[in-house]
């Protein structure tokens, strides 16, 4: 009986190794390490702070998608019931990078803005990409919407430019990445 148990568990083992060397050895995805928080490090999200009383909450979401330099493409940010696009053009960057986003709602002096932490950090671009926002999120109809950038050395958000809405859509240039907020 202990040599026929012997014989099954040098059998199972041996199906595992099998098994694992299979599953590893055939894939043809090299893995790739992300850039930026992961997903479990959401709730431990830093203020962005622009030297003012601020807070951060509601909604916050994290999505990576790795982009070719030739092909270029978009990223989708489903935030809720809200659709946001992220557009990278072909030949915008030199080299096929993950590219990563983060959002959260933050409130500066009373005023919901939507947060976008963009990684890989200080990443630029040749041609401009374009991120396509939602401003139903934001909760009013207003006829422009605002673009902030954290300057990091100064701890503050810095006003960049307003943009004319156009059926519920604000299209920004983003040229490098950054913290960017967007507010009504």
């Amino acid at each position: 009986m202990m040599k026929a148990l012997k014989g099954l568990s040098l059998f199972g083992g041996l199906a595992v190794v099998l098994t694992l060397f299979f599953v590893i050895g055939c894939s043809n995805n090299t893995p790739v390490q992300p850039v930026g928080p992961s997903p479990a490090d959401m709730g431990k999200l830093p203020q962005l702070s622009s030297g003012d009383e601020s807070k951060t909450s509601g909604t916050v979401v994290y999505v990576s998608e790795y982009i070719e330099k030739s092909v270029g493409g978009t990223i989708k940010i489903e935030r809720d019931v809200h659709l946001h696009e992220f557009t990278i053009k072909p030949e915008a960057i030199e080299e096929d990078t993950l590219i990563t986003i983060m959002t959260v709602d933050e409130e500066i002096l009373g005023k919901t803005m939507i947060l976008f932490d963009f990684g890989p950090e200080g990443l630029k671009f040749s041609i401009p990409s374009i991120l396509r926002f939602d401003m139903s999120e934001l909760e009013n109809e207003t006829p422009t919407a605002n673009l902030f950038y954290f300057h990091p050395e100064e701890q503050k958000w810095i006003y960049l430019y307003s943009v004319e809405v156009k059926d519920g859509i604000a299209e920004f240039e983003i040229e490098h990445f950054s913290k960017y907020a967007i507010s009504d």
